[in-house]
C-alpha cells in the first residue's frame, strides 16, 4: 500500500504545480493567519511538504472503515492541531509507527483548508527534530506582554498587558494586584480588568522562536499544559 501511495504522490507531483517545500507547519500557520484568502489560494488542491510535531492521533473507526481515515494532527504552537494528515484505513501500519511528540516530514495533497490544512495521500517518514538551547527567565520578566487568543475568527491580539511587579499588573492604563508565585510559577489575579484570571508562566514553547509568556485562564483555574487549552489567553513577552 505504501509503494501505491508513492507511485500516486508522483503521479500528482507530475499533475499538479508543486510548491517550494514549507519547513515546518509553524510557517504556514503563520502565513495563514497573516492572510488567509491568500493562504487558501496559493495551497488549494497543492502538493506540499512540510514538517512538524505530532500533537495526537486518531485511529480510524473499524465500522466505518471504507469511509473514515485515520488522522495524525500536527501542531504549529503545540495548543492546537492545524495540519491534518488523512491516511486509508488499510494504512493502519503507519500508525504504529508514531506517537504524539515525535517530529515527521509529510507530503500530501490539500483536500481541504477551514480552520487547518487536511492532507491526502500522505507519504510520511520521521524527521528530526531541531534542539535548542533556551535563553527565556526561569521566572516571568517584568514588562509588557500581547494577549492573543482563538476568538473565533483566528487567533488574533485582544490586549496588552503590563507586569509592573509581581504584585501589581495593568491593562488599558487600568491597574489590579496578583501574586506570582515563583516556585509554581503561577499568577493569580485579585483586583482589577483581570480579577478572577489564573495563569502559567512558559518559558518555552515547541517553537524556539516564540518568546516566554503565560497561558491565562479566565475561570480562575491554572491553566494546565499539553491540553486542548480551549478558551485559553496567551500572552508573549515583548519587553520593558
Amino acid at each position: 500500500m505504501i509503494k501505491n501511495i508513492t507511485g500516486l504522490l508522483l503521479f500528482l507531483i507530475m499533475s499538479v504545480p508543486l510548491l517550494a517545500q514549507t519547513p515546518t507547519v509553524k510557517q504556514l500557520y503563520d502565513e495563514y493567519r497573516k492572510n488567509k484568502p491568500a493562504f487558501e489560494t496559493k495551497y488549494r488542491d497543492k502538493v506540499i511538504t512540510l514538517t512538524g510535531k505530532i500533537r495526537s492521533i486518531t485511529a480510524a473507526s473499524s465500522v466505518w472503515k471504507d469511509q473514515d481515515f485515520h488522522r495524525i494532527y500536527l501542531t504549529a504552537t503545540g495548543y492546537e492541531n492545524f495540519v491534518v494528515c488523512q491516511l486509508p484505513y488499510t494504512d493502519s501500519a503507519i500508525l504504529s509507527r508514531y506517537k504524539a511528540g515525535d517530529m515527521i516530514r509529510v507530503t500530501g495533497l490539500t483536500t481541504s483548508i477551514s480552520d487547518g490544512i487536511y492532507l491526502a495521500q500522505c507519504e510520511i517518514l520521521p524527521a528530526e527534530a531541531v534542539v535548542t538551547k533556551s535563553t527565556a527567565p526561569v521566572n516571568a520578566p517584568l514588562g509588557k506582554y500581547k494577549v492573543y487568543q482563538n476568538d473565533g475568527t483566528g487567533f488574533n491580539y485582544q490586549y496588552r498587558l503590563e507586569l509592573r511587579s509581581y504584585n501589581e499588573y495593568q491593562v488599558n492604563g487600568k491597574s489590579g494586584s496578583c501574586v506570582y508565585d515563583v516556585k509554581a510559577k503561577t499568577i493569580l489575579f485579585s483586583s482589577g480588568p483581570l480579577k478572577g484570571f489564573a495563569g502559567l508562566y512558559r518559558p518555552t514553547t515547541d517553537n524556539p522562536k516564540d518568546p516566554p509568556g503565560f497561558l491565562l485562564n479566565a475561570n480562575g483555574s491554572i491553566p494546565v499544559l499539553n491540553s486542548t487549552h480551549s478558551g485559553y489567553q496567551f500572552a508573549y513577552y515583548e519587553g520593558q
